[in-house]
């Protein structure tokens, strides 16, 4: 600790005496900020109520100011052009916690196809899963034989951008870790397939041809896009929202599996959001003062909090994300500024010279 401290502390007294040269006001800070950037699943697509989204539910919990650049069709290269505009980047630059989830479209746009096209080939008029799978197979109007060729083509669809996507997924974690004040969180991919609620009732043969499309899907998930955000995890220190474990084996009570609508239902959107705002609480819990997360409190701290006041004081918004802006507020008046700087300096010499825990008074 001490010597970070004397390494440290000429350049925060220096940069303390030059602040102090600059006239300098704060306004208390502002609400949580989150911009979410997304897919269907961010927008509510298909709830009769779209209060109950997880981004309503989100906003509602953390009383939180949110914009969203979320829609229902994006696929991953409509959200690459997407973060390309700067609409979207003044709002990342900004942005506290940056919301994602993405990819699914990739996935889900072609099996969807895949299925239209058989109910056309083999003049079928079912809408659902229950239908096709569960029904009796002579009501149908199948064969078994037919029956597993209309799963090989879903198969076949629902791998068709499997390596595009997860190329773009990397794109996207790349993109979203320049902007270094946020937190990201971001959603991964569930496999919506994954099961049907009388799923041990079918016979042996249905089983094992809903089992194709269901292991299918499971490898293209787990194996790319999943793959992608274990990455961004890893690379970027994203937090992850693991809705693929969450409704493994019981999908049907999450999303709307029986009318084939991959989006999450009302009781989907609310696990989401509850990860969601736990996950960004936890961020929130920090060491008062050790506005660098490094685990010392010493004089590094006490100059970013300056040149955080700095860019405030210039117009720009600060270089503090959201949580490590209370950190630095040691003073608890609302602001993170010169006078928190020298408490947390204060602070450093003491601990320094004598080993001594104080309070920042």
């Amino acid at each position: 600790m001490r010597q970070h401290f004397i390494r440290n502390t000429a350049a925060a007294l220096a940069a303390l005496l030059c602040i102090s040269t600059v006239p300098f006001t704060a306004s208390a800070e502002e609400s949580l900020k989150i911009v979410v950037i997304g897919d269907s699943i961010m927008t509510g697509a298909k709830l009769e109520d779209v209060s109950k989204s997880c981004t309503a539910l989100i906003e509602s919990g953390s009383n939180a100011e949110v914009q969203s650049f979320a829609k229902d069709t994006y696929t991953t290269e409509d959200i690459l052009t997407c973060l390309a505009q700067e609409e979207v980047q003044t709002a990342l630059s900004n942005a506290d916690v940056i919301l994602l989830s993405a990819g699914m479209q990739d996935i889900m746009i072609p099996f969807f196809e895949s299925i239209e096209e058989s109910k056309a080939k083999y003049n079928l008029d079912f809408d659902s899963f229950d239908a096709l799978y569960q029904m009796p197979l002579s009501d149908t109007g199948l064969t078994l034989t037919q029956l597993n060729r209309i799963g090989l083509s879903m198969n076949s669809a629902a791998q068709k951008n499997q390596t595009t996507c997860h190329d773009n997924l990397l794109k996207i974690g790349e993109e979203l870790s320049q902007y270094k004040k946020a937190q990201v969180v971001a959603v991964n991919a569930y496999n919506f397939t994954n099961i049907l609620p009388d799923f041990d009732s079918l016979s042996a043969n249905r089983q094992n041809a809903y089992k194709s499309i269901m292991n299918t899907m499971d490898k293209v998930m787990a194996n790319y896009l999943n793959a992608a955000y274990t990455e961004m995890s890893e690379t970027y220190g994203y937090s992850i929202i693991d809705s693929y474990t969450a409704f493994s084996g019981q999908a049907y009570l999450y999303t709307n599996l029986n009318s084939m609508d991959y989006n999450p239902n009302e009781k989907g959107h609310e696990w989401i959001a509850t990860e969601v705002l736990s996950a960004i609480n936890t961020a929130s819990e920090v060491t008062m003062g050790d506005v660098n997360g490094d685990t010392w409190i010493n004089a590094t701290d006490a100059a970013i909090v300056l040149q955080h006041a700095a860019s405030v004081g210039a117009g720009n918004g600060g270089t503090l994300n959201r949580t490590y802006r209370a950190a630095a507020d040691v003073n608890n008046d609302g602001k993170a500024n010169a006078s928190d700087a020298s408490s947390i300096l204060r602070y450093a010499a003491i601990y320094g010279s004598t080993g001594e825990v104080t309070d920042f008074t």
